[in-house]
């Protein structure tokens, strides 16, 4: 009085939703259907979550090279979409366009891929300066769990020049009465550190 319709489960590694099959009996022979002719089956997924961070804790670049992709990626594949948060939480460099940018909050990995990228965009100013960087860190992960790298170092690497200095002008003449004389001296160029350089009196017919 009983026979079984065997079902072979493909045990994957994918972590995905509990997954369903509906069979349906049909066409009995010497016999008429009753009240339960479909079934409906359930696969609950065993699978864990893969893991999201960054590629690796630190990188860097010259300041001339203004786009910049930091590596996310999952431990494995995964059936469902996972995103993450993004968001510069530190570092030497100033933000919102000043050294640099970074574009939109969040990545998100759509089923089956394991790699997207943090976009910074790195301003190429003529300003010499030290390296400066920005730190990036990943939150609040869904359909994964965080892995261990969940900052990232970026290291802008200065590419200016050091600016000169010079006095203004090689001569300047004023009256005796003039007791308090200025001799102006210049930089080319602005510069984000802080520049000294030494002055004495090396000779002339004065006293």
């Amino acid at each position: 009085t009983t026979q079984n319709i065997q079902v072979t489960v493909n045990n994957d590694t994918l972590d995905e939703d509990d997954e369903t099959i509906v069979i349906t009996l049909s066409s009995p022979v010497y016999a008429t259907l009753g009240a339960n002719t479909t079934h409906t089956y359930t696969i609950q997924d065993n699978d864990a979550a893969p893991t999201v961070q960054f590629s690796a804790t630190s990188s860097s670049g010259s300041e001339s090279v203004t786009a910049v992709n930091l590596a996310v990626t999952l431990s494995a594949a995964s059936g469902k979409t996972v995103t993450v948060n993004y968001a510069a939480t530190g570092g030497t460099a100033t933000g919102g366009g000043t050294d640099y940018s970074i574009s939109g909050t969040q990545l998100t990995f759509n089923p089956g891929t394991t790699s997207q990228n943090v976009p910074v965009t790195v301003v190429n100013d003529t300003l010499d300066e030290n390296d400066e960087t920005i730190i990036v860190t990943l939150s609040g992960p869904a359909n994964a769990t965080l892995g261990a790298n969940t900052t990232h170092t970026y290291t802008i690497q200065d590419n200016d020049a050091a600016p000169t200095v010079q006095f203004s002008a090689t001569s300047s003449s004023g009256n005796e009465s003039a007791t308090s004389v200025n001799l102006a001296v210049t930089l080319s160029a602005a510069s984000g550190k802080t520049v000294t350089v030494n002055y004495a009196a090396t000779g002339g017919t004065a006293t």
